[in-house]
């Protein structure tokens, strides 16, 4: 069993000569997971589990206060069964989640998977699965003056997957297709709300496919990873027919690797690539795309002995001036973007108690 519990308070304001809105969140939040297992043979069992979560937010504005508070009760079951070179995979979950305060909504819902892989030699597979998945939004999605609306619908996801993996010549290789339909797309809307956004649905089925592969070489010293991810995405109906889905872009590189000169010291080093892509909110596509960037990170990790962790590193090592994202205003017709933090530099201690419990 596990028990997470967090808190967390963020404070802001908004004021231009003609208006101000000030704003205090403050939230907690907690989950209790538990599961059983049962083996029927040596390498086949089933999973049953229950979770528990609950949180509540209480907002203060110039406006007016609110509070909020979400519970979700699931239980699931995933059965795993083996069969000479074939492993299958049945999974079910149900979860009933309630909202109160200023919305006063409950959501029923369902999800499932089905998967199975071959082992065609001692290192490869094949492997195909489908997944049936929703998603309720967090607490924190919730408007604090209006609540969800009469109108906020669960996020529902159908997933189709099909790959291959296999090593050859010091290589870890996997490749998979993917196919993903989603109703009801929660997004994130940065002009809404005052400047403090707003959370609601997308018009119209969103669809995302594309292709993955990921690579991994290991020698004595020295881990190189590479991967690339090409994706295709589209509002498929709705007011929004035909438009690409904001904020998505089509390719992502990922090259990495990472270095053990010595025993117990280790230099890493990360380079990400993501293509353009629509602004945020511009769900008719109707400004250029903003143009990709990227970016380059370093850490150097030390463990001075098995409790003792010291951590170096440099955020952007090339100090590249590019957008956490950009914004689309329809009522301005004008962008607004977010510039990333330029080159930054860490440090930090890891210091880990007899038990395994890490403080930082």
């Amino acid at each position: 069993s596990t028990l997470n519990y967090q808190t967390r308070k963020t404070v802001g304001e908004y004021i231009d000569p003609y208006f101000s809105y000030v704003r205090s969140d403050k939230e907690k939040s907690y989950n209790v997971n538990t599961k059983a297992t049962y083996n029927y043979n040596s390498s086949s069992n089933i999973i049953v589990g229950l979770d528990i979560e609950n949180g509540k937010i209480k907002t203060e504005t110039n406006y007016g206060n609110s509070k909020n508070e979400k519970t979700s009760l699931g239980t699931y079951l995933l059965n795993t069964n083996n069969y000479k070179n074939f492993i299958f995979k049945e999974g079910i979950r149900i979860q009933k989640t309630k909202y109160s305060g200023v919305s006063d909504m409950r959501y029923a819902n369902e999800a499932y998977e089905l998967s199975g892989e071959y082992k065609y030699s001692d290192t490869g597979k094949l492997y195909a699965g489908y997944n049936k998945s929703f998603r309720t939004p967090n607490i924190d999605e919730i408007n604090p003056l209006y609540g969800l609306g009469d109108k906020f619908k669960v996020q529902e996801n159908s997933e189709f997957e099909f790959g291959i993996s296999d090593y050859f010549k010091k290589n870890t290789i996997d490749l998979n297709a993917f196919y993903m339909e989603t109703k009801n797309e929660i997004y994130y809307d940065p002009n809404g709300n005052y400047g403090w956004g707003y959370n609601g649905n997308i018009d119209g089925k969103t669809i995302r496919y594309g292709i993955e592969a990921r690579i991994e070489q290991k020698y004595n010293k020295i881990n190189l990873r590479e991967s690339v991810t090409l994706l295709n995405s589209k509002i498929n109906d709705g007011v929004y027919k035909k438009s690409k889905i904001p904020g998505t872009s089509n390719a992502i590189f990922n090259l990495g690797t990472e270095f053990y000169p010595i025993d117990k010291l280790k230099i890493s080093a990360n380079y990400l690539y993501r293509g353009s892509q629509y602004a945020i909110s511009d769900f008719y596509n109707k400004k250029d795309k903003q143009k990709g960037y990227s970016v380059v990170n370093v850490d150097l990790k030390y463990n001075v002995n098995t409790n003792f962790i010291v951590q170096l590193g440099i955020n952007n090592l090339f100090n590249e001036k590019y957008n956490d994202y950009t914004v689309y205003s329809s009522l301005s017709n004008k962008l607004a973007s977010y510039p990333a933090d330029e080159r930054t530099y860490y440090i930090k201690f890891d210091y880990i108690l007899d038990g395994g419990k890490k403080n930082e």
